[in-house]
């Protein structure tokens, strides 16, 4: 009898005693634990948030983004097999959702950020070839 091992997605949202918003994400992901950390400070405005990703307790990427609230996908966006991360970065007229886009590259087992991405809205994968 084969097993198969069924990857965990764990998330929470929490507020500090001092008002920083905090998301805080765990998963597996190729026999490496990952951990995604969302600090956003509600002090002032633009809110800028700090992203830091970390694979088996050592910090991979530490990124500062601006987001207007703390909100995360797991989403297969390069068809490779990987689930990358979408990290929300706000919307714009007529509610355009805009994200900032990490893709998984299985050979280094880290993200890369995809520069620029958060200024396109709305973009989807879809299965559709040629769109």
């Amino acid at each position: 009898m084969k097993t198969q091992l069924i990857g965990i997605f764990l998330s929470f949202t929490f507020l500090t005693a001092n008002g920083q918003q905090i998301l805080d994400s765990l998963w597996e992901l190729n026999d490496q634990n990952f951990r995604l950390r969302l600090e956003m400070d509600e002090k002032g405005f633009p809110l800028n948030t700090r992203l830091i990703l970390e694979r088996e307790q050592f910090t991979i990427i530490n990124d500062s983004i601006f987001t207007t609230r703390l909100h995360i996908e797991r989403l297969d966006m390069n068809s490779d097999g990987y689930k990358d991360l979408l990290v929300y970065h706000g919307s714009g007229a007529r509610a355009n959702v805009l994200y900032f886009l990490y893709l998984f590259d299985k050979k280094s087992l880290t993200y890369k950020k995809v520069d620029g991405f958060e200024e396109w809205p709305n973009l989807n994968k879809t299965k559709k070839e040629g769109v």
